[in-house]
């Protein structure tokens, strides 16, 4: 990770975690959340001013920079990716003012989740989400597409040490957003993440769950790369394949597995599948994932989000942190062991 994306990364987080404390602290004290709106009307025009960059830096290269530099952005992409950015703030936008779409956002999550439209948090929730959705795509862009942002991690790399602090920032969003010492005690945190002592049967529901989830994405695997050309299945999972040589021993597989199941799931199936239900935190599961964007891999993640989700739904998410890392693990454990054996 280099200077710049850090900078840019904890000063976005930063923002976003002053946000969700602000919108947890005026829901407490009953305050009328003014401070909390100009601050996510803020954020879009973070959203704004991104997607301007993206499209300038697409249509109007820097002079004077390197290709290693500044890779090449498609100019039809940015432009694409501009009209996405402009209609999901428009979205968020009318979150922040309009109470009548609070109100259709609830009929579209249906009454088994806790979404409330008059909760302020909940507004942050949708209005951030939107954000990082929208981040997300943009620096994909911005990386060049997949080729480009395979090129990227082959060139700067890709450490443990970059997972931990993801994984880290994740954890801290979801215990801020469900409002820890301010809304809820350690314990009532705990509960509302539907974290436990993993019992027989969370151990069970999530050791088969990772298999099958493995079984499902070997099987599509297998037929992606009979159906397409060679060339075609290369580009398209050259981002993920470059992830994967860098965590190429089994300690490393091991480490990159437990954090990252912890991480994801805590906050993706703990904080916000509770609110959003199964199908808007898979999709937001997916989007994030911008290692297998536009690619038959993308539809494989949202199927293991999805069989997450009901691990969380029917069992709690310490059973689905379970599932999340034996599928981890055995899809980066596999291909090292194989080498292992052929290279022996």
């Amino acid at each position: 990770m280099d200077l710049y994306n850090l900078i840019f990364i904890i000063t976005a987080l930063g923002y976003f975690g002053v946000t969700i404390y602000m919108a947890n602290y005026e829901q407490v004290t009953g305050g009328r959340a003014s401070l909390v709106r100009y601050l996510l009307y803020g954020v879009l025009a973070m959203l704004a001013l991104n997607a301007l960059t993206t499209l300038q830096l697409a249509l109007m290269p820097i002079a004077g920079e390197t290709d290693a530099a500044v890779p090449e952005i498609s100019p039809v992409g940015a432009l694409i990716y501009f009209f996405v950015s402009m209609m999901l703030s428009l979205v968020a936008f009318a979150m922040i003012s309009a109470p009548e779409a609070r109100q259709r956002f609830k009929h579209l999550v249906g009454d088994q989740v806790s979404y409330n439209p008059d909760s302020i948090v909940h507004t942050t929730a949708v209005v951030l989400s939107l954000a990082i959705t929208t981040f997300t795509l943009g620096q994909l862009v911005i990386s060049g597409g997949l080729s480009g942002l395979a090129e990227s991690i082959e060139t700067t790399g890709i450490s443990l040490g970059d997972t931990v602090f993801n994984q880290v920032l994740w954890l801290a969003l979801a215990f801020l957003g469900i409002g820890l010492f301010l809304r809820r005690t350690p314990q009532q945190a705990l509960a509302r993440l539907g974290l436990r002592a993993p019992t027989a049967g969370d151990i069970r529901a999530g050791i088969s769950a990772g298999l099958a989830m493995y079984g499902f994405v070997l099987i599509v695997s297998v037929v992606w790369a009979a159906t397409v050309s060679p060339e075609l299945f290369e580009d398209q999972t050259a981002a993920s394949e470059q992830i994967a040589r860098a965590f190429n021993t089994l300690p490393l597989a091991l480490l990159l597995a437990l954090f990252s199941s912890v991480g994801e799931e805590i906050l993706f199936r703990g904080a916000l599948q509770p609110v959003f239900g199964l199908w808007l935190t898979s999709i937001f599961f997916t989007v994030l994932h911008t290692q297998y964007t536009l690619t038959p891999a993308a539809l494989t993640i949202f199927v293991v989000a999805l069989v997450l989700g009901w691990v969380r739904q029917r069992h709690s998410t310490t059973a689905s942190i379970i599932g999340h890392f034996v599928y981890n693990f055995v899809l980066l454990a596999v291909p090292i062991l194989f080498g292992a054996a052929v290279g022996g």
